[in-house]
C-alpha cells in the first residue's frame, strides 16, 4: 500500500504523487494536496506534470458497486 511506502520510503516522489492521485480519485482533495506538496518539493520538475482531476476521473471510473477497494 502507498501509506507503507511513503512511510518507509520518505524521499520516493513518485509514490507521493501516486499516493496524491489515489486521494483525489476517492475525493480525499485535502489528502491529496498534502501528498502532492510532498511529491513537489521531492521533485519539483515532475511535480509541474499535469495530474488527473477526479471529475474526470470519476467519469471514465466503473460504478461504485463493481470498484476494487483502495487500500492505503
Amino acid at each position: 500500500p502507498l501509506n507503507s511506502l511513503t512511510a518507509n520510503s520518505t524521499e520516493n516522489a513518485d509514490a507521493w504523487l501516486m499516493l496524491g492521485d489515489v486521494r483525489r480519485g476517492i475525493g480525499d482533495e485535502a489528502g491529496a494536496q498534502t501528498a502532492y506538496a510532498r511529491g513537489a518539493q521531492l521533485a519539483p520538475e515532475y511535480a509541474r506534470l499535469k495530474r488527473p482531476t477526479a471529475a474526470k476521473e470519476s467519469a471514465q471510473a466503473a460504478p461504485k458497486s463493481e470498484a476494487a477497494p483502495v487500500q492505503f
